[in-house]
C-alpha cells in the first residue's frame, strides 16, 4: 500500500500530485474517478482519500482500503466514541464504500485489518485494509 502525504497545499493540488507520484514510482497512471457516494475509484488500484486542514492523504493498494485522519484535539460528540474510534469508524466506511450510516455508528470496528500511521504527531491516521505493507510517500 502506498500513502501520499500532502502537506500545506489545498486538495485538489495534492491530489495531482498524488497521481503524478504514484505514476513515478509504479509506472502506472492513476486515473480518479468518483462512484454515485463520492467514494474514489482507479482502473488499475483501490483507493482512498482523506484531508482535514492542510493535510491530505491519499491511500493505493491492490486490495480494498480505508483512511481517515483527523486531529486529536478535535471536539466531537460523545455518542461518537473518541475521536480515535471515530476515525477507526471513519476509515472502515470508506473500505466499505459506504460512508457513515446510522448502523454504522458506535460500532466496534473489527481491528484485525485496522493499521495506525504516525507519521503526523497531532493527528490520528486510521487504515482500514488487509495490506499491512505500508509505504510512506510525500508529496
Amino acid at each position: 500500500m502506498l500513502i501520499f502525504v500532502g502537506r500545506g497545499i489545498d486538495k485538489e493540488k495534492a491530489r495531482q500530485k498524488a497521481c503524478e507520484s504514484y505514476q513515478n514510482i509504479t509506472g502506472k497512471q492513476l486515473k480518479l474517478c468518483y462512484d454515485s457516494l463520492g467514494k474514489p475509484a482507479a482502473e488499475n488500484c483501490c483507493v482512498s482519500i482523506s484531508h482535514t486542514q492542510d493535510i491530505f492523504l491519499l491511500a493505493t493498494s491492490q486490495v480494498e482500503v480505508g483512511i481517515d485522519i483527523e486531529r486529536k484535539d478535535r471536539k466531537i460528540s460523545p455518542r461518537l466514541g473518541t475521536i480515535e474510534e471515530w476515525t477507526e469508524l471513519e476509515a472502515y466506511a470508506k473500505y466499505l464504500g459506504t460512508g457513515i450510516t446510522k448502523e454504522l455508528i458506535g460500532m466496534q470496528v473489527d481491528k484485525s485489518m485496522l493499521h495506525k500511521v504516525d507519521i503526523l504527531e497531532e493527528y490520528i491516521i486510521s487504515v482500514y485494509s488487509s495490506d499491512c505493507d505500508i509505504t510512506i510517500c510525500e508529496i
